[in-house]
């Protein structure tokens, strides 16, 4: 019972800091070097490299490097062909995957150390950006600012996968606005090229298989730059019609990394984790709600304001959903932190 009202309590607290308002910049058009790092994206790609086309920004102001992972497909064929002509887009390629930054972590790197503006800003090649994409984030960087956590949407989401999307996305805007940023999405992130540049990039966590968007994020929470959260426009994320198998991977490789994250996130992990394991058994022996009572208080108020951050539609059956995603994302944190798991093979 004392869990639960703990959670209640910082459940409400969660629910303001979602909300929080950041400074924001409409002086000073900053430059942008987007970087993208695919790998076998011939399927989709064409559909980012259109809305990348379609930015509404100065040309001369943002670039893009698109980064060929070893691909075993014509993909990168494909981007070669699109740039043709365009002056501030490029391809860079990798022949082979790198046995000492694993994962994407050497094309990133390739790109970020190519890259020559101000802000890197990171998307995944199964893609499509807003137009006002670089107008957006560039709002969100005042001098003090030396990332931006950006809001990723599926394009086509099962009821389960949006309530999923809708929870993590508020948790991430929570804990920034809160500073102490727990965790972000790659396909929609900014990150100022100083601040990389301050916490080495990717050379000391370069042997991570995944994760590289959260361990980026976990070095410059420890710096003096700030983070901010931007909802005001959505990257969307193509459907690829997964398999199974490839689901679970999925689930296993975005979820699994616990190891990556923060003592005192650890510790909120495990609590919830202990209370989750007892809750049904207390139910079945007591057959008594009281726990649930500030549980379910406290999730109404946070999903309410995560709808609102994130300018979703608030959908009372959604609320049915808090009986299974605790158990799915405790699942697949756990099955992931303590198996295997492959990116793009």
């Amino acid at each position: 019972m004392i869990i639960a009202l703990i959670f209640a309590c910082y459940a409400i607290i969660m629910s303001i800091a979602v909300l929080r308002w950041y400074p924001r910049n409409y002086d000073k058009e900053q430059t942008f070097s987007i970087v993208v790092a695919f790998r076998n994206e011939a399927k989709v790609i064409l559909n980012l490299l259109h809305s990348l086309e379609k930015l509404d920004y100065p040309e001369d102001k943002f670039e893009v490097y698109l980064v060929d992972d070893a691909s075993t497909d014509e993909s990168p064929a494909i981007v070669a062909d699109f740039f043709k002509n365009k002056s501030n887009m490029h391809l860079l390629r990798l022949t082979e995957k790198s046995k000492e930054y694993l994962g994407k972590k050497a094309a990133l790197k390739l790109g970020v150390e190519t890259a020559k503006n101000e802000i890197i800003l990171f998307t995944d090649g199964d893609t499509i950006v807003p137009i006002q994409w670089l107008r957006s984030m560039n709002s969100y960087f005042t001098p003090e600012t030396g990332m931006v956590i950006g809001y990723v949407r599926g394009k086509y989401l099962s009821w389960l996968k949006r309530f999923k999307r809708i929870i993590s996305l508020g948790i991430f805007a929570a804990t920034a606005g809160m500073g102490t940023a727990f965790s972000c999405s790659g396909g929609n992130l900014a990150v100022r090229k100083k601040a990389f540049d301050e916490v080495e990039g990717y050379d000391t966590v370069k042997s991570y298989i995944s994760g590289d968007d959260k361990l980026l994020l976990n070095l410059i929470r420890k710096t003096k730059w700030k983070i901010a959260f931007n909802s005001d426009v959505k990257v969307i994320e193509v459907n690829r019609g997964d398999s199974l198998t490839e689901y679970i991977n999925r689930e296993k490789r975005q979820m699994g990394k616990f190891n990556m994250t923060s003592p005192l996130y650890k510790v909120v992990f495990l609590t919830m984790f202990a209370f989750f394991i007892w809750l049904p058994v207390y139910l079945i022996q007591t057959k008594s709600l009281m726990p649930i009572v500030p549980f379910f208080t406290g999730a109404v108020f946070f999903y309410i304001a995560s709808c609102i951050r994130l300018k979703e539609k608030i959908n009372p059956f959604d609320l049915l959903l808090f009986v299974i995603l605790p158990y799915h994302m405790f699942l697949f944190s756990i099955w992931g932190s303590l198996s295997s798991y492959s990116w793009k093979n």
